[in-house]
């Protein structure tokens, strides 16, 4: 079993050489079988560093980042397709520890769960934020039997009952990204991964993830770039909740509800790691996704009241 690699990406100068890197090789050991690079106009000197790799390097055609993925795995020719974002890479052991999810031929997408690469205060809570994420996710993926709190989380962080894979890095194979027609790349708002791996629940396969994978990434660095990504999140997820999921106004409350109380997340995980500064990060972060949520979802209401 090999793979083929698909990164798009854009401006990536301060980490595409130690993404590429780490992919080398594997790819020399034989476990990657091709690299596809989709590259926007980057003017960083990112399309400089890329041509100093033996990949397959493609210029996307300017029409989103889903557009990009759509155009890089319809260039693979591998059973497996793994995306990966540019400011993420691999540890030892990743390859060929990952195929052995698709020795199950009812998966279709398993999501790497990331480690943080630590460089400040905030990219440390961040990064115990992905570890408390991650301990949660073992629980409910490892228990037929869940509490109270476990239920409601994975409500919280899947919209519902069904696990979906998100994040920098998830393989899929490349028969379930034929039978979803790949992205959607109308859809613009963000979430790509997590609708991708909606649509392949949806035609039958399940979707899992490899908790402890040999997958490093770079968190935001400050706050203000951390609420513009919950903000984005938050208009992505709104899409979703309404287009796909299609859930009720009292559906919606829930969703935002769960979300306004994040203080009391905030404050378990800020006892859990002594670290006060999740009383900050955590209910700031939320509170972007519920601004994004709600701007989106009454943006639309009111684009569907008016036609």
């Amino acid at each position: 079993m090999k793979a083929s690699v698909v990164i798009a990406t854009r401006n990536a100068i301060n980490t595409i050489d130690q993404c590429l890197s780490s992919l080398i090789p594997y790819q020399q050991r034989g476990h990657i079988g091709q690299i596809i690079v989709v590259a926007g106009h980057s003017t960083d000197g990112t399309i400089e560093a890329i041509k100093k790799y033996p990949v397959q390097l493609i210029f996307d055609e300017n029409k989103g980042f889903n557009a990009a993925c759509n155009l890089g795995w319809h260039n693979a020719r591998e059973e497996i397709v793994l995306f990966i974002d540019a400011d993420a890479y691999l540890g030892p052991g990743f390859f060929p520890s990952i195929y052995e999810f698709f020795s199950d031929e009812t998966i279709g997408i398993v999501g790497a769960q990331e480690h943080a690469v630590i460089t400040n205060s905030i990219t440390k809570a961040i990064g115990q934020w992905w570890l408390y994420h991650a301990g949660n996710l073992k629980k409910i993926m490892g228990s037929s039997s869940l509490s109270w709190f476990q239920r409601l989380y994975r409500r919280a962080v899947f919209g519902g009952s069904q696990i979906t894979t998100s994040g920098p890095c998830y393989a899929v194979r490349l028969s379930c990204l034929e039978a979803v027609a790949g992205f959607d790349d109308k859809h613009i708002l963000g979430g790509e991964d997590i609708q991708l791996s909606r649509r392949i629940l949806d035609n039958g396969w399940r979707a899992t993830w490899w908790i402890d994978a040999p997958l490093y990434h770079y968190p935001r660095r400050d706050l203000k770039s951390l609420i513009r990504q919950r903000f984005d999140w938050g208009k992505g997820d709104a899409v979703i909740h309404k287009q796909e999921l299609k859930l009720k106004p009292h559906q919606h409350a829930l969703r935002l509800l769960i979300h306004l109380s994040s203080p009391l997340l905030g404050l378990a995980i800020a006892v859990r790691f002594k670290n006060p500064l999740h009383l900050l990060i955590i209910p700031m972060a939320h509170y972007a996704w519920v601004i994004g949520y709600l701007s989106t979802l009454i943006g639309r209401q009111s684009g569907n009241n008016v036609e």
